[in-house]
């Protein structure tokens, strides 16, 4: 079985992902250097600062409201995990992915070891409620940094934020992943360590 090698010199299988070699710092990395839109931004735009506002925007949701810190947490962390299979595979365009056999489970297969890995169990109310706020980050993401859209694309799309998306740089964006998978319980900062990039238990 062929495996890819991670960032941090792991062997990961995309074909038979198992949860022990995920690792948050790989997909950290790997996510902050992939741009969103197969790279067809005015500028760079990563994955992972796009996981980050869709965390941000399912905590403010309505199955949010009056819930627990835990509770929240876990929504959140949904959220941030949402493509973290890109990781592993990188982001395939939605047209080619139409296209590709076998491409959803492959990414289920992925997305669950992930899950595994950090005890998350997002019910279906939560996974809608991701893919909402998903789906609002890209309208706003098309509005912000793409092109004019000549074709209506997103017609369907939910009506985009009011705020402004100003892209970061990767290490930049790459330290706001780490950060907020900290604040929800997904990794731990290790204390005394001079380079937060580099201490981040899991």
């Amino acid at each position: 079985m062929c495996w890819i090698q991670t960032y941090s010199g792991r062997q990961f299988y995309p074909l038979a992902p198992r949860a022990t070699d995920v690792k948050l710092r790989d997909i950290a990395h790997s996510l902050s250097l992939i741009c969103r839109f197969s790279g067809h931004c005015r500028e760079f735009y990563s994955v992972a600062q796009h996981s980050v506002l869709v965390a941000h925007a399912v905590a403010r949701c309505g199955i949010c409201y009056g819930a627990s810190r835990g509770y929240v947490a876990d929504v959140m962390a949904a959220g941030l995990l949402h493509d973290a299979h890109e990781a592993y595979i990188a982001d395939i365009t939605s047209p080619v992915k139409k296209e590709l056999a076998g491409i959803d489970a492959i990414e289920q297969r992925i997305q669950q070891a992930i899950h595994e890995h950090f005890g998350l169990t997002p019910g279906a109310d939560v996974l809608a409620t991701v893919k909402h706020a998903d789906r609002t980050a890209c309208v706003t993401e098309a509005r912000d940094l793409l092109g004019p859209t000549i074709h209506g694309w997103a017609i369907d799309y939910p009506a985009p934020w009011e705020d402004k998306i100003e892209p970061l740089a990767p290490v930049v964006a790459e330290r706001e992943f780490l950060a907020l998978a900290c604040v929800v319980g997904l990794a731990r900062p290790i204390v005394g360590e001079p380079h937060f990039l580099a201490s981040v238990e899991e």
